[in-house]
């Protein structure tokens, strides 16, 4: 059986607790149901408790049997990943890196 293409999502310019529901319940779905794809070339922004929610959704899909990654990372994202000391957790989840 072909496999389907993965579910991609354009995420929002600042990830904070304004935009994190929606952001959360579109990987709930997604996670359920195949590869996730995320594009993060645009983010000026990301508060802590995203960053935990994107690994939670990876660690989820992993569970799930699919894969979970961030395509195009930013500037911005990849500082915030590296301030918390989270490198080893978006090791595998961030393209190109």
């Amino acid at each position: 059986m072909p496999t389907a293409a993965p579910q991609t999502m354009s995420l929002p310019k600042v990830i904070d607790l304004d935009v994190m529901d929606d952001v959360r319940e579109w990987l709930v779905e997604a996670t359920a149901h195949g590869d996730v794809d995320l594009k993060a070339q645009d983010i000026e922004r990301c508060a802590t408790n995203a960053l935990l929610m994107l690994a939670a959704a990876a660690r989820t899909a992993k569970t799930n049997g699919y894969k979970l990654k961030i395509s195009q990372p930013s500037d911005a994202l990849n500082e915030a990943i590296t301030r918390l000391g989270m490198g080893h957790i978006y090791a595998d989840m961030i393209e190109g890196q």
